[in-house]
């Protein structure tokens, strides 16, 4: 039941995020197993946190929602091929696309990927959201520096998925799996579960209704 409450404040704050649409949430939090080794709470999170840092971007809901789960797809594949926690990968990630500072870019460069305040002007040029001799602010940036991510680390798509020979992608990927399974056994459970819940309540409020010796009666007996 934990793990059903858990998927399902989730799947609130993704909605929160993206809107009520699908737009590939559904089948991306399917997948996060295999392509992350994350359960579907933990891979929707992940998409959600990317999504609140480029929210404001002027990406509609679809593209927001795509944009979110590739950087957090890509950031597995990351970490997988650098061999490196997949929270810190996200760090660097998500620091570079918060605040695109020279200092948080360079936090990139264990990851492969090299981005320079330049390149961050000319796409966002390129992107169309600026244009020559602006002053980028920080929902340009984000953009642009999200672009780039993306990008350059082209190469290390689907990386994570592939490393099937990995004893430490398996481990993840079945903890991921029985996340999803004790999630999908509260939802079946559930019903049952606040009934007997509600029986015990009623049981209880009519046991501390009766007559104190009574009640102590049945007490004693109980510890017999």
């Amino acid at each position: 039941v934990q793990s059903t409450h858990g998927l399902a404040d989730s799947w609130d704050k993704a909605k929160a995020t993206f809107g009520e649409g699908d737009n590939g949430l559904v089948a991306y939090a399917e997948d996060g197993a295999e392509a992350m080794g994350k359960s579907k709470a933990a891979a929707l999170d992940a998409a959600s946190a990317y999504g609140l840092l480029l929210k404001g971007t002027g990406l509609d809901a679809p593209d927001l929602t795509k944009m979110s789960t590739d950087l957090a797809v890509r950031t597995a594949d990351l970490a997988e091929l650098y061999k490196r926690p997949f929270e810190a990968a996200n760090e660097a990630i998500a620091s570079s696309i918060k605040t695109g500072s020279s200092k948080a870019l360079k936090g990139l460069i264990e990851y492969g990927i090299t981005i320079s305040d330049t390149d961050v002007k000319t796409e966002a040029l390129t992107l169309g959201i600026a244009r020559q001799g602006d002053v980028l602010n920080r929902q340009q940036k984000s953009l642009a520096v999200s672009s780039l991510i993306m990008k350059e680390s082209a190469e290390a798509a689907g990386t994570y998925a592939a490393s099937t020979d990995d004893i430490g992608v398996q481990i993840e990927q079945m903890r991921a799996n029985w996340e999803n399974a004790k999630a999908s056994l509260g939802d079946a459970a559930l019903p049952a579960l606040t009934g007997l819940a509600t029986k015990v309540g009623d049981l209880v409020g009519g046991f501390n209704e009766l007559p104190a010796p009574i009640r102590n009666t049945v007490s004693e007996l109980a510890l017999l």
